[in-house]
């Protein structure tokens, strides 16, 4: 009987065994269909319609906004989405009645893209199973250069390849419309010597861009009452976007990235306003230079070589991010700067302070190299900031103060009222770098005066 039994038991292992077995279940399927048809023709066979995975933004950005939402603007795949950067995952062509269909997509969401030589393209955003293909018509690219007429409006939806330089003429106008692509086929600069203005759309962006990933030369803009640059990505652009002696400046919901010039030109102009812009791996994104009454406002910068650079302005700097930048906030000479709520993370610099007295309060640094740095350049000399209300977490150096004879830093500063993260004139000392740190407590270096301080954190310091 023993035999017996034992001569089952493999077979019951085996039965246990597949009883045991977990069943994968193959992955979801579904099928898109639409209809694209090209302007003006009726043979609409032979466009290409590819599925895209979404891009993915830089999860700093992602990050930081879900914390602080007031800065930037919302991140959406027609902000980041480009799909020269990417490879298709399915692709078919249409018909000759602009039919296409695709079978057996994996579940997922997607960027669907309609393009044809000579045509450009257009996006269909975060398509999934249960979305309904929209009609696309895709319009001729039109080839702009030399002198514009003295009314121009480029866009909606339309690509436009810039083959040669652009001149808007005096006393002329251009107007570039919500979902407008210009391409830069080539070194080429813009030259604006009347009005420009972007329409705003926050669905549809404008993208600035050069052709295959090429360069272009940026554009000059003179003498005018308004300029409005919104709702823009910008890329590829090897030289600056310059704004001269222009009397309203407004640049807002722009995203820039791996600009290799100092980017944003702003001269001898007033009521500048830089808002809610996004601006990664930049060389220099923003450089004011003698200009008055300029509200930079909610903004992030992200891993820059010199984020902000503000010159012998007039400015408020306010509700603005500063991350993995080598310099943040770059302030000189001496027109009154208001540098307040903001919050300077992990930079080599946080604020670079040369010959300017700026007001730097309610304000969080953390984890920077230096927070607040006070240096020397182009003949600059005793910067005298006044630091209060601020709060100090994880810095290096909170302070540091650096001078020659014939550059020097000899003020003491008003540090009172911070919040230092420390207790004690000890543990403070340990992070202000100042005269006492000098060989024979030279005379062209001053003190950092930090007494009274603070034992806790001030709550209305920071990005709100």
């Amino acid at each position: 009987m023993i035999m017996k039994i034992l001569k089952y038991i493999p077979l019951l292992l085996i039965v246990a065994s597949l009883s045991c077995t977990k069943v994968f279940d193959a992955p979801t399927e579904f099928s898109l269909f639409g209809n694209v048809t090209l302007e003006d023709e009726t043979d609409y066979s032979g466009i290409t319609v590819e599925v895209y995975s979404l891009a993915k933004m830089d999860t700093a950005v992602t990050n930081l906004q879900a914390r602080f939402p007031s800065v930037g603007f919302p991140i959406t795949q027609a902000a980041i989405f480009d799909h020269r950067e990417k490879t298709p995952l399915y692709t078919t062509t249409t018909d000759e009645n602009g039919d296409w269909a695709l079978n057996k997509i994996e579940e997922g969401e997607y960027n669907i893209v309609a393009r044809k030589a000579g045509y450009g393209w257009k996006y269909v955003y975060n398509v999934i199973a249960a979305t309904e293909m929209p009609e696309i018509e895709l319009k001729p690219e039109i080839r702009v250069e030399g002198t514009l007429d003295a009314y121009t409006v480029w866009g909606p939806d339309q690509h436009y390849v810039v083959t040669g330089d652009i001149t808007v003429p005096e006393n002329g106008q251009l107007i570039v419309d919500k979902g407008t692509w210009i391409r830069f086929d080539g070194y080429h600069m813009i030259y604006v010597n009347g009005a420009f203005h972007t329409n705003e759309d926050e669905v549809e962006f404008i993208h600035w861009v050069g052709e295959d990933g090429a360069e272009w030369n940026g554009m000059r803009i003179n003498e005018n009452m308004t300029i409005v640059l919104s709702n823009s990505i910008i890329k590829n652009c090897s030289k600056s976007v310059r704004i001269i002696n222009n009397k309203n400046v407004i640049i807002e919901k722009i995203f820039t990235k791996e600009i290799k010039s100092d980017f944003f030109n702003i001269t001898d102009c007033d009521n500048v306003k830089i808002n809610n812009t996004i601006n990664l791996n930049n060389v220099k994104t923003f450089y004011l230079l003698n200009c008055n009454f300029s509200e930079i406002s909610n903004n992030i910068f992200v891993s820059n070589e010199d984020a902000l650079e503000i010159e012998d302005t007039e400015a408020n700097a306010k509700n603005n991010y500063f991350l993995n930048n080598e310099i943040a906030l770059h302030p000189h000479f001496r027109k009154m700067i208001k540098i307040s709520n903001n919050r300077f993370e992990n930079n080599e610099i946080g604020i670079f302070c040369s010959g300017a007295e700026p007001s730097i309060k309610y304000n969080s640094f953390y984890s920077n190299k230096m927070s607040i740095y006070l240096g020397v350049e182009f003949s600059s000399f005793d910067s005298k900031p006044e630091i209060n209300y601020n709060n100090f977490f994880a810095n290096e150096y909170a302070i540091y103060i650096w001078g020659v004879e014939t550059g020097s830093n000899r003020y003491d500063l008003n540090c009172k009222n911070n919040y230092w993260n420390y207790f004690s004139n000890e543990e403070i000392d340990e992070i202000v770098w100042d005269k006492k740190d000098y060989e024979n407590n030279p005379d062209f270096i001053g003190n950092v005066i930090y007494t009274p301080f603070l034992f806790t954190s001030v709550d209305s310091a920071g990005v709100y």
